[in-house]
This record gives C-alpha cells, sequence and structure tokens, in this order.
C-alpha cells in the first residue's frame, strides 16, 4: 500500500500496476522518443504482464507541430490523435484563450430544449415552470465549477426571454419591459474566485455561543465582514461571555463594555433562544441558510456592481414577496407583471402609439395603470371569534426605525371577545419585523402557559411569520432556535398556528403593542379589557 513513484512533490503517485486515474506522458516529437517510449511500455508489459490498451490512449500535438511529423509519430505508436478542446464528464479537459467558446454546447443544449417545445401549448406560467426547472438547470453543472462567459450568459438570457414572451423565429411578439442593454489557468482562477466568494457570505448563527470567537469570526448579520468593528479586541473574548442566561437574553453591561454603539445595535438584532443550542455556519444570502449556485452568483453580481448587500436584500424581499404568496400560478404570475408595470394596461398601450388615450373606460379622468389595480377599495376585515369553548391567542409587534425597542402585545379572548389575560411590554433589540412579530408569538404563548389557558388558535399579522413556522427548514434560517420554542409550546398549549389576518382585524393586538410606547415596564390585564381598565401588574 502507498508503494509508487511520484513525478513531482505532492504529485500523483504511480503504483507499479500503473493504478491511477491519469498516466500522462510528455515528449518531444521525434522518431527516437517515440521509440523510447514504446520500448518503456514493453519493458512494462513484460514485467508485469498486463498489456497497455492502445485504444482507449490518446496522442495530442501543441499547435505548432507539421501535420508531418504528427503523422509519423501516430503512425510509430499507433494511438488515436484527439484535439485538445476535448471534454471529460462534459466539461472541457483543457482551457484555451477563448472561453465563450468553451461552454457553446451549453446554448445547443437549451435550443434544442425550446425547439422541441411547442410555446403555444403551454401557459404563460407553464414556460416560466419550463424554464426554471429544466432550462436553468442546464449550465448549473458548468457553473459550479467555471466562470460562464459574460456573453454567454446575455445569449442565454436573450434565449429565456424570447421563449418566456412567445418569440418564435422571425415573430417577435411584445415583451412589455424593454431595457436599455449597455497568470494561472482559467480552472484555478474559477475555484479560488469560488472560495473567495464562499468566504464572503459565510457566518455563524448564534446559539449557545461556545464555540464563536467575538472578533476573529463572522457572526454579525452584516454582510461583507460580518465582524464586529473595534479598535482593541480581545482575542479570547468569546460570544457566550456577552450572555446572560439567568435573564433570559444579553448581558448589556458586557455589551457596552466590549462593543462599539455601531455593534451594539446590530447584536441585539440577533435572537437568542433561551434553550440555547449548538452554534452552526449557514450562508447568509439564501432562506435555508444553504449556498446555492443561484444565490451566489446573485452576490457576485452584488459585489460587481458595487451595491450593497444590504439594498440587495432589501430588493431580494420585495422581489421574492410576489413569488411567495399562496395563489395560483396563474394569478402569481399576473401580480409579478403588475408590480413591474409590464401588463398591457390602457397607459402602457398608449405608450406605444397603440391607443389614443390612456384614460379609464368608466373614469375618463383617471389614467388606468397597473398602480389603479392596487388602489381599489375593499371591505375592511375585523376579529373573527373563536369556534364556542375555545381560545384564541392575538399577538402584534410594533418596530421603530428610530430606536432599538421593540414593543409587543398579546390578548387571549374567548368567543364572546371576553379578554381572558392582556400583555404589553417592550423589548430591547433591532430585530427585523418578522423576529418581532416571532418574539411577540413566544411571549403570548408563555403567557397561555404561565396561567394555564388552552389556547386552540394563535392568529399574527405578519405572512412570513406563518411560512416560518409551517416549513423552518426552507426559512428563517437566522431564527432557527426561536421557532422551535414556538412550535414546542404551541404544542404544551395543544394549539395550532391560524390564518394570517390583517391589522384591522388584529387592533387590540396592536394597541397593546402601541401602549407599551409610554411605560417601560412590562404590564399585565386579567379578566378586563385592557383599553378600558387599569393592569394588574
Amino acid at each position: 500500500m502507498g508503494l509508487g513513484i511520484r513525478s513531482s512533490r505532492g504529485g500523483l503517485l504511480i503504483g507499479h500496476l500503473f493504478f491511477a486515474y491519469y498516466s500522462i506522458l510528455f515528449s518531444r516529437v521525434s522518431k527516437y522518443c517515440s521509440l523510447k517510449i514504446l520500448r518503456i511500455l514493453e519493458v512494462y508489459e513484460r514485467g508485469s504482464g498486463q498489456q497497455i490498451n492502445l485504444q482507449k490512449s490518446k496522442l495530442t500535438f501543441t499547435p505548432n507541430v507539421l501535420s508531418s511529423h504528427m503523422s509519423e509519430t501516430q503512425n510509430l505508436l499507433g494511438v488515436n490523435v484527439c484535439n485538445c478542446q476535448d471534454k471529460y464528464l462534459c466539461l472541457p479537459s483543457m482551457v484555451g484563450r477563448n472561453k465563450r467558446l468553451l461552454f457553446n454546447d451549453i446554448k445547443d443544449r437549451v435550443w434544442k430544449k425550446f425547439r422541441g417545445w411547442n410555446d403555444s401549448m403551454f401557459s404563460f406560467d407553464g414556460n416560466e415552470v419550463l424554464i426554471k426547472a429544466v432550462a436553468q438547470a442546464v449550465p448549473t453543472y458548468a457553473m459550479s465549477i467555471f466562470q460562464i462567459h459574460v456573453g454567454l450568459c446575455k445569449d442565454l438570457s436573450s434565449m429565456f426571454s424570447k421563449f418566456l414572451w412567445g418569440s418564435k423565429g422571425g415573430n417577435r411578439k411584445i415583451s412589455w419591459d424593454a431595457t436599455i442593454k449597455k497568470g494561472c489557468s482559467h480552472i484555478w482562477r474559477s475555484l479560488l474566485w469560488g472560495r473567495s466568494l464562499l468566504s464572503k457570505g459565510i457566518r455563524w448563527v448564534v446559539g449557545d455561543g461556545n464555540n464563536i470567537h467575538v472578533f476573529k469570526d463572522q457572526w454579525i448579520p452584516r454582510p461583507n465582514t460580518f465582524k464586529p468593528i473595534t479598535v482593541n479586541p480581545e482575542n479570547d473574548l468569546r460570544v457566550a461571555d456577552l450572555l446572560d442566561r439567568n435573564h433570559q437574553g444579553r448581558d448589556t453591561t458586557k455589551l457596552d463594555r466590549a462593543m462599539l454603539p455601531i455593534n451594539k445595535d446590530i447584536i441585539m438584532s440577533i435572537p437568542i433562544s433561551w434553550r440555547g443550542g449548538k452554534d452552526y455556519i449557514a450562508w447568509h444570502f439564501d432562506n435555508k441558510g444553504v449556498y446555492t449556485v443561484q444565490s451566489g452568483y446573485r452576490l457576485a453580481l452584488d459585489l460587481r456592481v458595487g451595491a450593497s448587500s444590504s439594498n440587495s436584500s432589501i430588493s431580494l424581499g420585495w422581489w421574492n414577496s410576489p413569488w411567495r404568496l399562496n395563489i395560483p400560478p396563474k394569478v402569481r404570475i399576473f401580480v409579478w407583471r403588475a408590480c413591474l408595470n409590464v401588463i398591457p394596461s390602457m397607459k402602457n398601450i398608449w405608450k406605444r402609439k397603440m391607443m389614443a388615450s390612456p384614460h379609464c373606460i368608466r373614469s375618463s379622468r383617471r389614467v388606468f395603470s397597473s398602480r389603479t389595480l392596487f388602489l381599489s377599495p375593499r371591505l375592511t376585515p375585523t376579529w373573527i371569534p373563536p369556534p364556542p369553548g375555545r381560545f384564541k391567542l392575538n399577538t402584534a409587534a410594533a418596530v421603530s426605525k428610530f430606536s432599538n425597542i421593540r414593543r409587543i402585545g398579546a390578548a387571549i379572548r374567548i368567543d364572546k371577545g371576553l379578554v381572558l389575560a392582556a400583555l404589553s411590554n417592550q423589548m430591547q433589540g433591532s430585530f427585523i419585523a418578522a423576529v418581532s412579530e416571532l418574539i411577540a408569538l413566544r411571549e403570548g404563548l408563555q403567557l397561555a402557559i404561565f396561567y394555564n389557558f388552552r389556547v386552540q388558535i394563535a392568529e399574527v399579522v405578519s405572512p412570513s411569520v406563518v411560512s416560518i413556522l409551517n416549513d423552518p427548514s426552507a426559512h428563517g434560517w437566522d431564527s432557527k432556535f426561536l421557532v422551535k420554542e414556538i412550535l414546542a409550546m404551541l404544542a404544551v398549549v395543544g394549539g395550532s398556528l391560524g390564518q394570517v389576518i390583517s391589522k384591522s382585524g388584529n387592533t387590540l393586538a396592536h394597541k397593546l403593542a402601541l401602549l407599551a410606547f409610554s411605560s417601560a415596564r412590562e404590564r399585565l390585564w386579567l379578566a378586563n379589557n385592557p383599553l378600558c381598565s387599569s393592569p394588574v401588574v
């Protein structure tokens, strides 16, 4: 075991039976060298009793070798000549100067799929599913190793766009969205680029904090560095030293002493679990916390154009919001197109000089555009009581952009609207809205457990909270431990998460959260309306 010869330090180990994935021989093109190679192989065959299969061997020449010398060498060795651009496992084994032609087969494979699909047989959302599930998966394998040429990316994007909007051959359709177009090997550069990109997007998620060094590791949810800004770092300080488990949160005294104010505000936005848990590493730019080629290329694009990751996360959240709606695909596609203002509205048709006026047919004073769809009046929903004999929990959180304090409210009621218990409190921390809603739900469930109320239904305002609790593996990886606590509490009270309600249907809990602005201490009401009585505590 381990016997053999290495061609260089750390190079490939070649055993006495040539047990290696590749055995590459380099030589000058001459009759003398060819005969020497044949002599070496002949000695090997006599010594090992194994014959070299020349039919599986390949011969490659550099471009400056004459054709006569190629023919002579090929005849002497009896080996077939192959092109330097041959591929192994559908990937190029050698990379030349022309990087664009290297992956042209990707475009050919995508084009063959489009030609096999009849766009008239599918709806708009059906074409969208085909592009995402099939066509965009074609270059994924190559993109996981190589940087794809920007020209090829533009060609693929153009092909996707034409197929989506129904263009075929010379028959072009209106897309309603016209944009203005404005040392080492390539393999090694691609690997180093991918490693550098990966290091810019991974960070620690805080559980118990024992494995995270405060000033060495990436753990703060602030893209680009994920590290605290400091002048005199304490190398041995760990995140666990900043937590106060007795008070179930952060030790503000230690934070004030060890951190600058710019760091403290961000650290206060990290949700801390009461039960703790093991720290783990996650990919910051994906909902599941797992690196994907799509999220990696999106981060690379943001870094190239110089856009801050915070702005990109905001725009990404807006972009993904229509796709998270639990509605039929046909309606979801229409909502997405309406948000981008790329539907054939009166205004858009008028801009293309296909109509004489952009005004609405029913109201000649109003211009009919995509915005008109979202401004129509609608009914105001109200609080829906639970079934007789059951309890319902409503929670809400109030977020202020100008402070790092969040206010929460919770109310437990029966079918006739009678308030059994209500809570109003403040939390210190710059939590995002979804995390604030999760903490408000946890406080409400804790109130129900303390007073032994069997809450069967819990309602929240935020749709993201419902999606996180229904599928913890797909969303909210940074609040993983908090979600586990809430699910355990729901199991204790025997309840389940109800439907998402609007703010107007959750008035009591919302007003309780607003009451916390006037008092920094926790206030509690039992069997009384909190809006017209004094708190018990």
